[in-house]
């Protein structure tokens, strides 16, 4: 794991919830509600531990300023609900020009797919070959950080799903579902923390084998402390009253 020194040194998360079910089915409300607490948990509680390993070039370490500061729904599916990645950078673009986001150069607008959402972004396929993915690109004017994330609810995206508290139960309660999500909206956050350029950019990324791997794809299923609750599950990490488990 290498950079070349670009870091952000705080972070504006915006997140757009795309789709009907993000207000209307209750297991995606919970999960809708613990990656917010997560993102915005008291003095980077949560953030602290990963990105207090990374610097820039100068050594200075990333501070945990990552906040959730601007959310909005889009419940019509304005661009459909079989997305591409160009369909994906509509969706931010035109949040920030019709001023219902903001346009920030230290912002990551983060697109949270509905369970009744399906993606590709070039031969890739969500549920398939990612349950998330983060990059750049020019809109409005700006250079914007962007990341789509998937709910993953449903039997067609297994692979985007953990069980109840615990990370080798098969089952897929809204729980465990929720659980899953939050770890992604944070993994690909994180990694646009710590690589803001994207992939072959001069952020933290390892290319030793031959393909560029951003700093939280070596953490992806990959637990620290776990501690059990009542009820047989566990947790790594607690923010806002919420309990969550997270890789």
């Amino acid at each position: 794991m290498t950079s070349r020194g670009t870091v952000m040194h705080s972070a504006n998360v915006y997140t757009i919830y795309y789709g009907a079910n993000w207000s209307q089915d209750s297991s995606q409300t919970e999960a809708l509600i613990l990656a917010e607490d997560l993102l915005d948990a008291p003095d980077g509680e949560v953030h602290a531990t990963f990105l207090s390993t990374y610097y820039d070039a100068s050594g200075s370490v990333v501070p945990s300023q990552v906040r959730s500061v601007m959310s909005l729904a889009d419940t019509t599916y304005s661009q459909g609900k079989n997305l591409t990645d160009a369909l994906t950078q509509k969706i931010v673009s035109n949040a920030i020009q019709s001023g219902n986001l903001p346009k920030d150069s230290n912002g990551i607008y983060v697109v949270a797919l509905d369970k009744a959402v399906t993606s590709s972004s070039g031969t890739a396929k969500l549920c398939t070959d990612y349950c998330g993915y983060n990059t750049h690109a020019t809109l409005q004017g700006i250079d914007v950080k962007y990341a789509q994330v998937s709910y993953g609810g449903g039997p067609s995206c297994n692979a985007c799903q953990w069980g109840f508290r615990t990370p080798t139960n098969a089952a897929t309660d809204a729980f465990g579902i929720a659980d899953k999500f939050a770890s992604n909206v944070l993994h690909e956050v994180y990694e646009i923390v710590t690589d803001p350029d994207g992939l072959g950019g001069n952020g933290w990324e390892s290319s030793g084998t031959g393909v560029n791997t951003q700093p939280s794809d070596f953490c992806q299923n990959q637990f620290g402390n776990y501690y059990t609750i009542a009820g047989g599950g566990g947790t790594t990490a607690f923010a806002n009253t919420h309990l969550a488990l997270l890789s």
